[in-house]
């Protein structure tokens, strides 16, 4: 079997997040055999430069086996040059491209991919509720009150989750957005990330959190997330405060390139620490595995390499004792394939849904919903051969397309 021809896909959606367009990629082959695969970078800065980068090393695996991923893997990884340093974008585009090596893999044995990877370990996927400081529901309407965020997390409880993620910090006293990653964002509020110094501030956090465990009860899980905004400092008091309310971790609580600071920060208060959704490669991983910065690795499937690397990086978090819940905002190939190496670890923590998955803007993206919709708070995987999903007709005709061959 050769590869023949790779045609790459930015899929043109009416999506609630500004700029949201799926990358994908399909690796087409002399014997008709095709796997599709996707970027774990579908918005903000960064997705066309993806798209591009696909573009850029597609060519050079044009007439090879694709079947060899690893053989495959390596001429990226060289090939590329930037992937060295573990940047996003040359990694992303490896993603991409990979999964679809291993979608044509599980169609030529006509096996589904997690049987490939060993087996299933956990026949359902456990998921929470992604993200709720957005509010649950088809358009997002950044919420402010403390019992705001306690309707929000029923909400989402009713639906049969059994956690929920918050950023408790997103929006200030008055509704407006302090996040600087949000330049779209028009109402910025003069909160600042690195200087949550009042008392007043660090209540207003806590007060949110707690009216969600006042409303959700001991049963379930609740996520923190800052989304690696907040210094040291800031961090290290956030999670001193909120630790009274038994959540399962504290994620991206700062740079995520440094394991030191996490380490300090792991020191400093009882919450598991958790970061990595932007982080590529085992070699990226390595220091805060190997250091017990995190407790919970948190790799995209889309970013960190592909199902190759994946696999690599919670083989070695399991080594450590170290848990794995793959960060997942990409589109509905990306979450499949995400879908079979979690049932297929030792150490899964959580699969992540966001409020847009379950909504036909997303799920129409998609050829097959079976494995798109949560039921009660839980995902299935497809015994489809392969990672069993592909883009829909309708999203292909919609697709801006670029053909390698």
């Amino acid at each position: 079997m050769k590869i023949t021809s790779i045609d790459i896909f930015k899929a043109i959606v009416e999506s609630p997040t500004p700029g949201w367009f799926p990358i994908c990629v399909r690796v087409n082959t002399d014997e008709g055999i095709c796997g599709w695969g996707e970027s774990g970078i579908p918005v903000m800065s960064g997705r066309d430069a993806t798209m591009t980068m696909i573009s850029e090393l597609a060519p050079c695996i044009l007439g090879m086996d694709p079947l060899h991923h690893e053989v495959i893997g390596q001429t990226w990884y060289n090939g590329s040059y930037w992937a060295y340093g573990g940047g996003p974008i040359p990694f992303a585009a490896i993603s991409a491209l990979d999964i679809a090596l291993w979608d044509i893999k599980g169609k030529a044995t006509n096996l589904p991919v997690y049987k490939l990877l060993g087996g299933k370990l956990n026949s359902k996927i456990k998921a929470y509720a992604s993200q709720i400081q957005l509010g649950w529901g088809k358009v997002d309407h950044p919420i402010v009150k403390p019992e705001d965020y306690a309707r929000e997390a029923r909400r989402a409880i009713a639906e049969g989750f059994t956690a929920v993620k918050v950023d408790p910090l997103w929006t200030d006293d008055k509704g407006l957005c302090t996040s600087p990653q949000r330049i779209y964002r028009t109402d910025g509020s003069d909160w600042e990330w690195k200087k949550l110094d009042t008392k007043y501030q660090l209540k207003t956090i806590s007060d949110r959190v707690g009216a969600i465990r006042d409303a959700v009860g001991d049963n379930i899980g609740i996520v923190i997330e800052l989304h690696g905004m907040t210094d040291v400092n800031t961090s290290i008091q956030i999670g001193r405060e909120l630790d009274q309310y038994g959540c399962l971790y504290y994620e991206e609580p700062g740079q995520s390139m440094d394991y030191r600071y996490l380490k300090e920060l792991h020191d400093n208060v009882k919450t598991c620490t958790a970061t990595g959704e932007r982080i590529g490669s085992l070699w990226g991983f390595k220091q805060f595995i190997e250091n017990r910065a995190i407790d919970v690795a948190q790799p995209d499937l889309g970013v960190v390499g592909g199902i190759t690397e994946m696999k690599k990086v919670c083989d070695y978090a399991n080594a450590y004792d170290v848990g794995v819940q793959m960060h997942c905002m990409a589109g509905p190939i990306a979450c499949a394939a995400t879908l079979h190496i979690e049932a297929a670890i030792p150490n899964f923590v959580y699969h992540e849904c966001l409020q847009w998955n379950t909504l036909p803007v997303f799920t129409k993206i998609g050829k097959y919903d079976d494995m798109l919709l949560p039921k009660d708070g839980y995902f299935e995987v497809s015994d489809r051969p392969g990672i069993g999903q592909e883009l829909s007709e309708e999203a292909i005709a919609k697709s801006e397309i670029i053909t390698v061959k």
